[in-house]
């Protein structure tokens, strides 16, 4: 069941960053302002995001769960937009090998991890 919940929340992630008319936006977006802009935009969004993921993991004495959920979630669709405009700046192709790789490493890793647990090492 959650195999399947994953798929559909995959499904629905990609549907939406990859819909036609999110690409023209993009791409109108890397024209309009330019690469070097949109490329700053991309940093500045990881930032953000990443002060937003430290908020939640460090929560103040007035946090409020569902709206700092929301605020991480803000932050990670600017970068996935902008990340997707750095992409196509930098070469589709070219992020789409490196993220081949990554995850081949990435599961790699895992996978020596789960063996060496498994064994009691």
């Amino acid at each position: 069941m959650n195999e399947k919940k994953a798929f559909i929340w995959s499904e629905m992630l990609q549907s939406t960053l990859f819909d036609p008319a999110t690409i023209d936006t993009m791409e109108k977006a890397i024209f309009w302002y330019g690469t070097k802009h949109q490329l700053n935009k991309c940093k500045e969004e990881c930032l953000e995001l990443l002060t937003a993921i430290h908020n939640l993991n460090q929560p103040s004495p007035d946090y409020v769960k569902n709206e700092n959920n929301q605020v991480v979630a803000d932050e990670i669709a600017d970068v996935l937009i902008t990340a997707i405009q750095a992409a196509k700046i930098i070469g589709i192709d070219e992020v789409a090998e490196r993220i081949k790789f990554k995850i081949c490493r990435l599961d790699n890793r895992i996978e020596k991890q789960m063996t060496a647990k498994n064994a009691g090492i």
